[in-house]
């Protein structure tokens, strides 16, 4: 068995560059898309970088583009101090996309009272100094990102 460790420099707050494993998720949240790995084998679809499907255990995968629709499956409303990153997004969504995996992301352009389970959300992308984060908003019309 190898093991692959991922080094991460936290001092020069490279967060977003944690494994070379993952700079198809990052390269893809630039060009607006979420990139999925799917199994060339079965056909799951898995997120977060994985060597091996869960389902099957094939090394072989393949980039999925998601449509980036998917709903709300569970969902935290932070009441903290005023931080400017709660404060821009009080809504930390665990969303189903509509491939079958979840993220962890945030919700904006919505009420925090108004989030529900089940709520159909769309990705959006936002700018952060040199890379983009992929976030949530509620899906108003039959539209993708």
């Amino acid at each position: 068995m190898v093991i692959v460790k991922c080094q991460i420099d936290c001092s020069d707050d490279a967060w977003h560059t944690a494994c070379m494993e993952a700079d198809y998720i990052w390269d893809g949240y630039r060009q607006r898309r979420i990139v999925l790995q799917g199994c060339a084998e079965c056909g799951s679809v898995r997120f977060l970088p994985a060597h091996r499907c869960p389902t099957c255990g094939s090394a072989a995968w393949r980039p999925v583009t998601a449509s980036g629709n998917g709903s709300v499956y569970s969902y935290i409303i932070t009441r903290r101090p005023v931080l400017p990153v709660v404060d821009r997004f009080p809504v930390i969504v665990l969303v189903e996309l509509e491939e079958g995996p979840r993220l962890v992301s945030n919700l904006c352009g919505v009420n925090p009272t108004d989030v529900r389970i089940g709520m159909p959300v769309v990705a959006c992308f936002d700018d952060e100094e040199e890379t983009a984060l992929v976030r949530f908003r509620p899906r108003t019309t039959a539209g993708a990102m």
